[in-house]
């Protein structure tokens, strides 16, 4: 039976992403034994090991789920994501269960996290319109991290926007 001693990462390094967003690949995890020689079987079904995701340098937090079990041989985050913007982040990842387990962690690599991500988005526009006839189109500047619209802090103060037909032809928008 192996007796795993060392937690590796074994997905792509620097991690990538943007804030308050999953990290564009989610940190997988696998333990290795004293000849760091891979081990398959690491708790039970039903009564896994765990990993817990802390942040060791960085601005943030880190958000959503931070602890992740083993499963067949590998602890695979499915969410993991910071709450600010930084650079030089840092995760350590280290076995939390069981309790009783002496296993060196592992560290990730220092990595920068971009700004939100935002986009506009019509959120108030009928799609059957009488011809000629005037309509409201309510544009937003839409969260895509939280897929609702920014709020005041994270929205920019001033936007400009317009609205063109694209493949309508003979046809013409008026108005403001």
């Amino acid at each position: 039976l192996q007796q795993p001693t060392t937690l590796k990462i074994s997905t792509v390094e620097p991690f990538q992403g943007f804030e308050m967003t999953p990290f564009t690949v989610q940190p997988a995890l696998f333990l290795v034994d004293s000849d760091d020689k891979y081990v398959s079987e690491v708790g039970t079904e039903f009564d896994p090991w765990q990993v817990t995701a802390t942040l060791v340098n960085g601005a943030g937090s880190l958000i959503n789920n931070v602890t992740c079990s083993f499963v067949g041989g590998m602890c695979n985050f499915e969410n993991l994501a910071i709450d600010n913007m930084g650079e030089n982040y840092t995760v350590q990842f280290e076995v939390t269960y069981p309790t009783t387990a002496d296993i060196v962690g592992a560290t990730s690599q220092s990595f920068d996290l971009g700004g939100r991500p935002l986009s506009v988005k019509f959120t108030g526009l009928n799609t059957l319109s009488p011809e000629y006839q005037p309509f409201t189109a309510v544009v937003s500047i839409w969260d895509d991290a939280l897929d609702s619209p920014a709020e005041g802090g994270v929205a920019p103060p001033a936007v400009s926007c317009s609205v063109s037909l694209v493949g309508a032809m003979g046809v013409e928008l008026e108005g403001t």
